[in-house]
């Protein structure tokens, strides 16, 4: 890769989290672990994480 694709592949990943952040932030712990769940399993990207069922 060139540098010019590092950077607009960089400037691309930040503008995901900074989305991502801004969407996620304003839920509580439930719905925060409902989103993350189902965008990993959507994405399947394989990763295995041990998440807290939120209290009933």
């Amino acid at each position: 890769m060139t540098d010019s694709e590092n950077f607009d592949v960089a400037t691309v990943e930040l503008e995901a989290m900074r989305s991502a952040y801004r969407a996620l932030a304003p839920l509580d712990e439930a719905g925060r672990h409902r989103a993350l769940r189902w965008l990993f399993e959507v994405l399947d990207v394989g990763v295995h994480m041990r998440m807290p069922l939120p209290p009933s």
